[in-house]
């Protein structure tokens, strides 16, 4: 079952697709200032990764709208590579386990763990894509009023990979990652992959991942507090994952764990006065009456507006289509394409609340 994460929350539907069971309470991040583990040498796939996500950033730059989001593209350049990290994964119960602890296993339990070696490319991107399509979301913010991320503080809702958050603290931000899938805890588990992040310029920022459901695991709920500037949520809170229009199965939905009304209560709560709250969403087309749904393409947001404002949010943007500008980002990641390709498979919405500034 897959739960969501929460706050400033980028929420980022970069989450795993698959269903997700809550992971345990995080483990305390180490206050880290050095920077992910390097090699000795940068392997060459590495480079060509870290290069191509450098070009990737460089190519949408001229399409933003925002200084803001110009500047969050610019961090690409600045993302180290990785030591790469094997780790042990079965699929059917979302286990993760490190080397040491999969050895440990019992020879009876290893049955259904796959061993695999994670390089720079997954570190990053997880497989859903590139961490720079977080600039159009960031545009939405900057336009109505997030001028800056210097001491701001962001959740990232259902973060599903580590670039955008890094990339934010590069910037100054505090960001906060909530995720329930127990592979990143471990993947994201070394010193300087979170805690103190310092850009080229001295710029200081932070990055605290969450792993575990939220708002409903007290634990997790402390942990991920409040006082946020923002709120984004990428490809997590779609009307597909969380109020299906057809039967599917289950297992590709997204489970709250709590009910719609708490989860906007919890995230208004979590809002300082007049701060933000993104739900941005991208899809594919969805499939016809006569074929199987798709959760993920059902992109519109997945909760009542009537229960929306009943909760004190003040409504900004409704379901607002976002397609030729997301459109426009996908062809400038993918020119092998004509843009006119990209007209029948990507679709955009979002929706932007307001928590009202104490009068």
């Amino acid at each position: 079952m897959r739960t969501v994460p929460s706050l400033l929350v980028l929420v980022s539907c970069t989450t795993l697709a698959a269903a997700q069971e809550p992971a345990k309470p995080p483990q305390p991040i180490a206050p880290a200032t050095p920077p992910p583990t390097q090699s000795p040498a940068r392997p060459a796939a590495e480079a060509r990764f870290l290069d191509e996500l450098t070009r990737e950033a460089a190519a949408i730059r001229p399409i933003v709208e925002t200084d803001l989001a110009r500047a969050f593209l610019d961090t690409a350049a600045q993302l180290p590579e990785i030591e790469p990290r094997t780790l042990h994964r079965n699929a059917k119960t979302r286990e993760a386990l490190t080397e040491d602890q999969f050895n440990a296993l019992p020879e009876e339990r290893r049955a259904g763990f796959t061993k695999r070696t994670y390089d720079s490319r997954f570190y990053y991107t997880t497989g859903y894509g590139s961490p720079t399509i977080y600039a159009r979301p960031i545009d939405v913010l900057a336009k109505h009023g997030l001028a800056s991320l210097k001491n701001k503080k962001v959740m990232d809702f259902g973060y599903g990979m580590i670039g955008q958050g890094r990339m934010m603290a590069l910037l100054g931000a505090d960001v906060h990652g909530i995720d329930v899938e127990p592979l990143f805890a471990l993947l994201y588990s070394r010193p300087g992959d979170t805690g103190e992040i310092i850009s080229d310029s001295g710029e200081r920022g932070r990055l605290t991942l969450h792993h575990g459901q939220w708002p409903g695991d007290p634990a997790i709920a402390e942990a991920v507090g409040g006082g946020y500037d923002a709120i984004v949520s990428k490809n997590t809170l779609k009307m597909g994952y969380i109020h299906p229009a057809r039967e599917t199965d289950t297992s590709r939905l997204v489970h709250l764990g709590v009910t719609d009304e708490e989860f906007l209560k919890a995230s208004f709560n979590a809002l300082k006065p007049g701060a933000l709250f993104l739900v941005y969403n991208l899809s594919p087309r969805q499939t016809p009456p006569d074929k199987p749904y798709l959760p993920h393409a059902d992109g519109k947001f997945p909760f009542e507006r009537s229960l929306v404002e009943r909760t004190g949010f003040e409504v900004l943007e409704w379901d607002r289509t976002d397609d030729d500008a997301a459109r426009a980002v996908f062809a400038a990641l993918d020119p092998s394409k004509p843009p006119e390709s990209f007209n029948e498979s990507i679709f955009s919405w979002h929706t932007l609340l307001r928590r009202p500034s104490a009068r």
